[in-house]
């Protein structure tokens, strides 16, 4: 589904955020990380084998920073969810450069909840 997307200012800093666009692959932005990931466990990631084997920088680490869409304190940053330096899984509202190439990305989408049931229901078809 395609969803449109505006940004805020970050809530720490009031750096304002970028143009709105419509996107159906999204970074998730501040705003959206507090109502649905409320928690800093229901935040927390850990790296797959493939991250480590190419992040050669955070070997030893059990968890990759992670992009999100909010501006962080400056227009050339953007904000974050720690998974390494502060417990795992809290904002980073002051943020990274967005020239750094070592960050991990988790993309959202919207589903549409009847297109879930009904491939659900070809899934049991087909498996019995």
């Amino acid at each position: 589904l395609s969803s449109y997307l505006s940004d805020q200012k970050n809530p720490e800093y009031g750096t304002v955020g970028g143009r709105s666009t419509t996107d159906k692959i999204f970074a998730l932005s501040i705003d959206e990380i507090l109502s649905y990931l409320p928690t800093t466990s229901s935040r927390a990631t850990t790296a797959t084998d493939y991250c480590l084997a190419r992040l050669h920088s955070i070997q030893g680490f059990n968890g990759v920073w992670w992009w999100l869409r909010s501006p962080g304190s400056w227009s050339h940053k953007a904000a974050g969810v720690y998974a390494d330096t502060l417990p795992n899984g809290t904002i980073d509202y002051d943020g990274a450069t967005v020239d750094h190439s070592y960050n991990g990305v988790r993309p959202a989408m919207w589903i549409d909840a009847e297109d879930y049931v009904w491939l659900k229901e070809l899934e049991m078809e087909f498996w019995g």
